[in-house]
């Protein structure tokens, strides 16, 4: 029988807050977007020493950032590289040797021992990381009968806050050593495993590895004999397993391999998801060229979200030859399937008439139809479409209502356009204050232009308590970020960046 509750023997209770957020490990669940802007500068304004003046700039900033052009990163160079090692049996669980064990839990212990000596608490985290991956490559049976690498991967994940593997620490050290309440080292290590909240979770722990098991036996029944579809699936879901740390420790090399066998067996969602290790360089060698093909695989056989990340690859030329039409193709395919991504990536091709005929029109139905998904950044594309009466009837404040859900859901661009909307009164009523808040919140992020109106506002005492000193320094900021209007009005003060 295992105590449930090991912390209560040395005394210790979970502190607010120090539980664990997993890591989402579930490979595929959306397909990666990604944009950029040109920029667009301002040069000889005049009247940068005058409250009112900064608020017309406000105004003027807002709406070229507005009509900037949006479009995807394009460019990149081609990748190079074969895919490695493709297997003509299927995977099985080879149990290591004891050796084999006992090197791999000794060099994981030494990476352990190098990362408590590291005094940057990131190098320590990744230093552990490092041991866990050396470790887990001879953990690949869930049945493994060594309770020291149960208790070295135990170590691990008390360092990282690492639930799923404390948990599963903690089951196989409870089954493997029910005495290990009478081992100083060992109760020290389950009290910590308990705090990330072991102890709760040892029966699903036993049911997902017996369903583990289940699959792996599954996938080994026909071995020799033609693919069946429920053996194909069966590979597939222990390759998630894998990757999820399901029943097993989590490990994607190991993922990587399962799912290049269902692959080959014509799983069309292992496909998918082995294109996305590929791409990302997940459980081995990033392979850009063999993640395209991967990705088409998936895609001709009707996978949307391969649909989506083979035409970001052909957009960007990555891993094949820069092709914008066909990415527009794949993208509209994915689009008219409902991948509220592939939506936006349409809209921002139309927008800017890349690999298709300019179609503001259009570009502003599909970037509706992304913002009502949730995608934010779409929310600030259709913003400012609508500010600018682009493709639509011109509606500023429609535009700024887009740029606050945007903004509240964290976009950048967002916050910045609802800042200078704010303090200009564009489509909404004049707020100084609030325009400062959101601005802040853009510098902090980053965002150049925001730093410069924060500046203003500053120097001037608009929205905020005057602050000279301040607002200057953030003006530096900007302007040392490459922000011409920030040099140009450092330059008219007599002021260096």
């Amino acid at each position: 029988m295992i105590p449930r509750n090991a912390s209560e023997r040395l005394g210790l209770s979970q502190g607010v807050g120090d539980a664990p957020t997993p890591a989402d490990q579930e490979v595929g669940v959306a397909s990666r977007i990604t944009r950029s802007r040109t920029g667009v500068s301002i040069n000889n304004i005049g009247g940068l020493n005058q409250g009112q003046g900064w608020r017309g700039l406000a105004t003027v900033l807002a709406m070229l950032a507005i009509v900037g052009l949006t479009c995807h990163a394009y460019g990149g160079q081609e990748a190079t590289g074969q895919e490695q090692g493709e297997p003509s049996e299927a995977p099985t669980l080879t149990q290591p040797t004891a050796r084999d064990v006992a090197l791999a839990v000794a060099a994981a212990e030494q990476l352990i021992a190098q990362a408590r000596l590291e005094t940057d608490a990131q190098a320590s985290a990744e230093t552990m990381r490092r041991a866990r991956e050396r470790l887990v490559r001879v953990m690949v049976d869930p049945r493994l009968e060594d309770v020291r690498a149960w208790q070295t991967l135990g170590t691990i994940a008390a360092a990282l806050k690492d639930g799923d593997d404390a948990a599963l620490a903690f089951e196989a050290i409870g089954r493997l050593r029910p005495d290990w309440h009478e081992d100083t080292e060992l109760l020290q290590l389950m009290a910590s495993l308990d705090l990330l909240g072991a102890s709760e979770r040892i029966d699903a722990i036993k049911g997902n590895r017996e369903t583990f098991l289940i699959l792996y036996s599954s996938s080994q029944r026909i071995a020799g004999q033609r693919p069946s579809d429920d053996r194909t699936k069966a590979v597939f879901v222990v390759g998630q397993s894998y990757a999820s740390g399901f029943g097993v420790p989590r490990n994607e090399s190991e993922a990587v391999r399962w799912y290049r066998f269902a692959s080959e067996e014509g799983s069309v969602d292992a496909m998918f998801n082995l294109g996305v290790m590929l791409d990302s360089g997940r459980g081995g060698s990033k392979d850009e060229a063999g993640a395209v093909r991967w990705y088409r695989s998936a895609a001709e056989q009707g996978n949307a979200h391969a649909m989506v990340n083979l035409g970001m690859m052909l957009a960007n030329g990555r891993g094949a030859a820069t092709d914008k039409v066909e990415a527009v193709r794949w993208y509209r395919s994915a689009a008219e399937q409902g991948i509220a991504g592939a939506m936006f990536n349409l809209a921002l091709m139309l927008e800017s008439g890349h690999g298709v005929s300019k179609d503001e029109v259009a570009a502003v139905r599909w970037y509706r139809s992304a913002a009502e998904e949730g995608i934010i950044s779409a929310m600030t594309s259709l913003g400012k479409m609508l500010a600018t009466g682009r493709g639509i009837a011109k509606d500023e404040a429609e535009g700024a209502q887009w740029f606050r859900r945007a903004a509240e859901g964290g976009d950048v661009e967002g916050m910045f356009l609802l800042g200078a909307f704010l303090f200009s009164g564009i489509g909404v009523d004049k707020d100084e204050r609030e325009a400062v808040v959101w601005l802040r919140r853009a510098s902090t992020q980053g965002h150049t232009g925001a730093m410069y109106l924060l500046g203003g506002a500053m120097i001037f005492g608009m929205g905020v308590e005057q602050n000279e000193a301040e607002g200057v320094e953030w003006l530096r900021r900007a302007a040392r970020a490459g922000n011409e209007d920030a040099q140009n009005t450092l330059r008219q003060r007599g002021e260096t960046w």
